[in-house]
């Protein structure tokens, strides 16, 4: 969520320190190239955040995962091959879902758009959120 943050953070810099900020590379005449970046990773933003609570959660991800962490250990799983295939499926989750900031981080660069930054942004934190470990769930492993 720090990297989300830094994002926000760096566009208002931007926007702060050059107050007629309006894209790096498109202008308000690309209005038709603005929407269709926007859609174009929108889509994709959903594909991650999708993926994010579905494959990259599911029990074939994490025995996948299992099974590549004790094949590169050359061992039968225990437990501490097992909280690394669960930190690795964590972190993919995690990475999937952070990618949906720097989506909307690109296209404040590319367009200038302050609903870009934010939007994104927005999306991405609440998916991190969603995927905070509680030990409710069984995804936080107690001391």
């Amino acid at each position: 969520m720090g990297a989300v943050a830094m994002y926000i953070i760096l566009g208002e810099a931007i926007d702060w320190s050059d107050p007629e900020f309006d894209g790096y590379v498109l202008t308000n005449d690309d209005a038709g190239t603005k929407l269709l970046l926007r859609r174009f990773f929108g889509i994709i933003g959903v594909i991650s955040f999708v993926l994010a609570f579905t494959w990259l959660r599911s029990l074939a991800y994490l025995e996948r995962a299992l099974q590549r962490v004790s094949r590169r250990n050359q061992r039968e799983p225990d437990a501490p091959t097992a909280a690394a295939a669960l930190q690795a499926s964590h972190i993919a989750r995690i990475a999937s879902l952070e990618s949906i900031a720097t989506f909307g981080l690109v296209l404040y660069f590319l367009g200038g758009e302050r609903v870009d930054l934010y939007g994104f942004c927005a999306a991405a934190m609440i998916g991190l959120l969603l995927t905070w470990p509680r030990a409710a769930d069984g995804t936080m492993l107690s001391a």
